[in-house]
């Protein structure tokens, strides 16, 4: 008769579980999202943004169950009312870079700028805070990233 040895897993099990990766999250939306650092309300992926024809990165902040109906329209939204989005940022961007660079004017956005990352916050909690970021041709070492409550942009941070 074979012998079975149960044994209570030892904390170096429970550490190497701590490193395990989760199973990506299939959202019908946004398609496939993981859950960086374990942390169950921050989803992360990529999405076609149609009105730059590009592929950009986002953050998802929702509930453990996954992005709802309201995180989709705001990610809609923001499509939508993009180029008025671009063109409210565009002011904050000439004037933050222009402590840089002298006087500092931006000619075609499209051209020098380009979206890489883009952040879908939680949608019951007011006002929205998220956040949009580029890079430029300008400065490849740094992200413009420009902070928004609703539609309006707060103010921008050139990290590098």
């Amino acid at each position: 008769m074979p012998v079975i040895c149960i044994t209570k897993p030892s904390a170096a099990m429970g550490l190497f579980n701590l490193f395990k990766k989760r199973p990506p999250y299939d959202d019908p939306f946004f398609g496939a999202l993981t859950h960086p650092f374990k942390k169950d309300t921050l989803f992360e992926g990529k999405k076609l943004f149609t009105p730059a024809s590009i592929e950009v990165g986002l953050s998802i902040i929702s509930d453990p169950t996954g992005p709802t109906q309201s995180h989709y329209n705001f990610y809609t939204t923001i499509e939508r009312e993009y180029a008025t989005l671009v063109n409210k940022i565009i002011p904050l961007i000439e004037d933050e870079f222009g402590n840089w660079q002298g006087d500092f004017k931006i000619g075609d956005f499209a051209q020098e700028f380009r979206l890489e990352h883009l952040v879908v916050p939680r949608q019951d909690v007011t006002p929205l805070k998220w956040d949009i970021a580029y890079t430029s041709i300008h400065d490849s070492n740094h992200w413009f990233i420009t902070s928004f409550e609703g539609m309006t942009p707060m103010g921008i941070l050139i990290d590098g």
